[in-house]
């Protein structure tokens, strides 16, 4: 039962429109409409307190939506407190501006756009992000972000509940290599069959206007993978030079050149001239996603990785027992 009904206290408008999930500035805004001329003076005075009082509000509201939105992470109550971070004039935590922004565990949590569009059928915007950020469907939403990608196989169970507003879709791909050449080369089929995929996907979220956030687990190979393709597919880049414009946006992108080369297979491209990122050792950087650890190594083909062959031979299997069940 509700704390304030089971008082006999009327529900603020703000609250109703927490519990109906309304966005999130509207929310914040709500709240500080209801506040008292001189409450609202002391808000602006000492921005922090007040976003504090709000969200004791929020917690002892009792409401079931909080309790909820507690059981995801407090996902939704986030979105409104940064929304009265706006409404209070709180700056938003820096970013830097450094070329090639850190993504994945430990890196702030953001999501980038490289491509500018959406909002009208024919037109797509794309924003690319890690596992991280693509879990917090509200910030998305206040972007204007309308629909998310995910391509990372490790996290397709791992997504909070669809959002009333944010369409999700998945192509589970895996992110390894093999020294292996014919293993490679198979898995660089495989890659390009889910790209092919990707494509799809995309051309028909163009047709709606969609703004999509594309990811994988850190933001780095299998989105980066997706974003290229449209990139040059689709807006008439030079994959070289996508790859840098990528590399320039996050540091170390683009660092499985096994994936590159499906990149260029679907473009169908005989030949390409992507370099591995450079180390500082006049080497090169291979950066696999899991484990997220880059290596160094020669700007050479790699010669050292993960069991692509059993990665993907259990991606299959995995693939073949879900259609029998459905076939059942």
């Amino acid at each position: 039962e509700d704390t304030m009904a089971a008082a006999g206290i009327s529900e603020p408008v703000w609250l109703g429109r927490f519990r109906a999930k309304s966005n999130p500035s509207a929310v914040a805004q709500a709240w500080f409409d209801n506040l008292e001329p001189e409450e609202q003076k002391l808000a602006k005075e000492d921005p922090p307190a007040a976003r504090a009082k709000l969200r004791v509000a929020i917690v002892n509201s009792g409401a079931p939506e909080v309790r909820a939105d507690a059981a995801s992470g407090y996902l939704f109550t986030g979105a409104v407190l940064r929304a009265a971070d706006a409404v209070l004039g709180i700056p938003p935590p820096k970013r830097s501006t450094a070329t090639g922004a850190a993504s994945g565990d430990g890196a702030p949590v953001a999501t980038r756009c490289v491509i500018e569009g959406g909002g009208k059928p024919g037109s797509l915007g794309i924003w690319w992000s890690d596992f991280q950020m693509a879990s917090r469907p509200y910030e998305l939403l206040e972007l204007g972000i309308t629909h998310r990608l995910n391509v990372a196989a490790e996290v397709v169970d791992k997504f909070p509940p669809d959002t009333q507003g944010l369409v999700t879709a998945h192509v589970p791909m895996i992110d390894a290599y093999s020294k292996e050449q014919d293993v490679s080369a198979e898995c660089v089929d495989i890659w390009t069959e889910q790209l092919r995929e990707v494509h799809e996907i995309l051309l028909k979220w163009r047709d709606v206007g969609a703004k999509v956030n594309i990811s994988c687990q850190m933001g780095k190979n299998r989105s980066g993978a997706a974003v290229l393709i449209w990139m040059c597919r689709e807006c008439g880049w030079k994959l070289e030079d996508a790859v840098e414009h990528l590399r320039s946006v996050t540091v170390l992108a683009c660092g499985n050149p096994y994936l590159i080369d499906a990149v260029a297979q679907f473009l169908q491209l005989e030949t390409h001239e992507v370099a591995l990122n450079p180390a500082g050792d006049d080497g090169a950087w291979i950066c696999i996603s899991p484990p997220g650890s880059p290596r160094a190594g020669p700007a050479n083909p790699p010669t050292a990785g993960a069991d692509l062959a059993q990665l993907a031979a259990e991606k299959l299997a995995g693939v073949a027992a879900a259609e029998e069940e459905e076939e059942e």
